[in-house]
């Protein structure tokens, strides 16, 4: 049975250890806050409490560790997955590429990603996986597989996401955070790539206002950072015109 060792023990990385359980993997997840240690057993579920952590009900080992400390954790791991705050995810990849470890996390940064990616081509020996998220992610997998199957070059190419709530008003901004609260914050500030007129642009944060309409749901979109992830580039050399990627919302959120 191969091993996965998962880093951070919140919203996302809680879930991504199941799954990687309910797939036959032995897994060990590591945060370094006691709080989101704690959380976690309401989800998992306590089978036996250790001395620096616990075993779920599952067999899922979480334990208390400092992703700064990587180097000095036990690991026999056959896949390392990041769901730390963006900023954390260069440590471990670097970690990953050091041991020949196949890694993966869910991305947000581009800075950090440019980084990852540059690393992996200079020294991976093993997969190395950054922005497998949603938004970077799954969207942008969506809208590459989507030009492909298309016969005729794509002329624009309009990325749109957003994690909301089913039903407006449950507070102000409209809106409930089911990920990372620093990830959220800076997709709202800085600036994202997009491609207008044929050329790779910077498009700054929370402009790009528009009305979109999702079946029956009328919601704002505008451009975050990060969404457009590597996208720009495989767009470019398809000789797409225009694409960008914006974050919906229900209108009033952004201002």
């Amino acid at each position: 049975m191969s091993e996965a060792i998962v880093f951070g023990a919140g919203q996302m990385g809680v879930p991504i250890a199941y799954a990687l359980k309910i797939l036959g993997h032995d897994v060990t997840v590591y945060d370094s806050f006691e709080d989101n240690i704690e959380k976690s057993k309401q989800y998992l579920g306590v089978e036996e409490d250790l001395d620096n952590g616990y075993l779920s009900t599952d067999g899922i080992y979480v334990s208390k560790a400092n992703v700064e400390d990587i180097d000095n954790l036990e690991s026999g791991a056959d896949i390392v997955v990041s769901a730390l705050p963006f900023w954390c995810n260069l440590i471990v990849a670097k970690y990953c590429i050091d041991k020949g470890i196949p890694y993966c996390d869910l991305g947000g940064d581009v800075e950090t990603t440019d980084e990852i990616v540059y690393l992996a081509k200079q020294r991976a020996t093993a997969p190395m996986a950054t922005d497998q998220g949603l938004a970077p992610g799954l969207v942008n997998i969506t809208a590459e597989q989507g030009c492909e199957l298309l016969q005729n070059k794509p002329y624009g190419v309009f990325m749109a996401v957003g994690g909301l709530p089913q039903e407006p008003g449950n507070n102000p901004l409209n809106y409930i955070n089911t990920w990372s609260i620093e990830g959220l914050i800076n997709e709202y500030k800085g600036e994202g790539w997009g491609i207008i007129e044929g050329e790779k642009t910077k498009l700054p944060a929370l402009a790009g206002l528009q009305d979109v309409m999702v079946g029956e749901e009328e919601l704002e979109a505008f451009f975050t950072s990060g969404g457009t992830s590597h996208t720009i580039d495989a767009m470019l050399k398809r000789g797409v015109q225009y694409c960008t990627y914006k974050t919906l919302r229900y209108p009033g959120h952004r201002d």
